[in-house]
């Protein structure tokens, strides 16, 4: 092999019969030149193997430089979030503590309400003495608002209890406290007009209804109320011709609403259609047991709304909240299976950062069909 390579570059080669012929020079040139090509070419394809295999290595850094760039910034995003949420777990802990200071002033409040109510009490019972029998049946009447007012105190305990979930809610109301206090007292008078309505007073002067939708506001909200009875009772006792038709008056009005007004009061969520229920939830009022709806999403309404009143009684979402309170009816299913209509009315309760309405005040009560 050694020989025959040292002929071709000496230009010569051997032919049939063993016989070597030496070419000429233009020929053994061309023979360099072919030789020189194709080791050019070889190296060519080695240079373009390195290349390829050089691209290969920096694609991989490349790779690698990303993954060590990802790490680091997943890092800094971790200690970030973890910064976050302490600063969210410190928030939460002053609203706890901002809670429980209004929860003092508020229990503070009623134990004054008490005293005067219990002064108030007494002061009325001593002018009623001279009304005989009418007198002392509405005093009993009126003996039965406390008992339900002493229940309506143990459901704001309970409410109490409930009030760690509108902590953030709370926080924004802050000062505005005093203000949604006012709210919901003309909420009231608003319900008390709204039941006086139902029941057809038609007979009732202005002034009876009056006195009717305090005595009404007297036996279905808190203890405070009692005095503004009591005051109604002492005028009505001391007028000189008109007190035994006023008591009569009242007497009728008092025995038409017996155990025929109920409502409820709820806040509502107005995204989610959530309703957290203030004192006597809508599955007392059907006849439900209490939690029984309980996995329904929003609670109990999806289960026993008319499919007929779907519409009316739809997402608090597309309520037009310039026209307050906005009231809408629709019917219920009971627990003993028949359809009672309802009426409802919607005040705003609470307000977003950009001004809309995100949680509603929300009266339901029952009325003729």
């Amino acid at each position: 092999m050694s020989g025959e390579r040292s002929r071709v570059l000496a230009g010569s080669e051997k032919r049939a019969g063993g016989v070597e012929v030496f070419l000429d020079p233009a020929k053994r040139e061309e023979l360099m030149r072919a030789r020189m090509r194709a080791r050019a070419a070889w190296v060519e394809a080695q240079q373009e193997k390195l290349e390829a295999k050089t691209r290969e290595v920096e694609g991989l850094r490349g790779e690698l430089a990303a993954v060590r760039r990802k790490a680091d910034e997943d890092r800094v995003a971790h200690a970030g979030e973890v910064k976050r949420l302490e600063e969210k777990v410190c928030r939460a802990e002053l609203d706890r503590r901002s809670i429980e200071e209004q929860m003092a002033g508020k229990d503070e409040q009623i134990g004054r309400l008490t005293k005067e109510k219990e002064s108030a009490l007494f002061i009325g019972r001593q002018k009623a003495d001279g009304l005989g029998e009418r007198v002392e049946e509405l005093e009993a009447k009126l003996k039965r608002a406390e008992e339900a007012n002493a229940r309506l105190a143990a459901e704001n305990d309970g409410l109490r209890g409930r009030l760690g979930a509108w902590e953030r809610e709370i926080e924004k109301a802050g000062e505005a406290e005093r203000e949604k206090d006012g709210e919901i007292e003309e909420l009231r008078g608003r319900v008390a007009e709204l039941a006086g309505e139902v029941m057809e007073l038609e007979r009732a002067d202005e002034d009876s209804r009056g006195r009717i939708a305090e005595l009404e506001r007297a036996a279905e909200e808190r203890g405070a109320e009692c005095e503004r009875l009591r005051a109604e009772l002492a005028e009505v006792c001391g007028q000189e011709g008109e007190a035994e038709v006023a008591l009569g008056a009242c007497q009728g009005m008092l025995e038409a609403l017996s155990g025929k007004v109920g409502f409820t009061l709820a806040v509502v969520d107005v995204v989610s259609g959530r309703r957290a229920w203030v004192g006597q939830d809508l599955e007392g009022l059907l006849g439900y047991a209490k939690g029984q709806f309980a996995h329904v999403s929003p609670e109990l309404m999806e289960c026993v709304i008319h499919p007929h009143d779907a519409d009316a009684a739809g997402s608090v979402s597309g309520v037009d909240w310039a026209d307050v309170p906005a009231e809408r009816a629709y019917r219920l299913k009971g627990a003993d299976g028949r359809w009672r209509w309802f009426g409802e009315l919607l005040y705003p309760f609470a307000y977003g950062s950009g001004g809309g309405v995100v949680q509603a005040l929300s009266v339901q009560f029952e009325c003729a069909g």
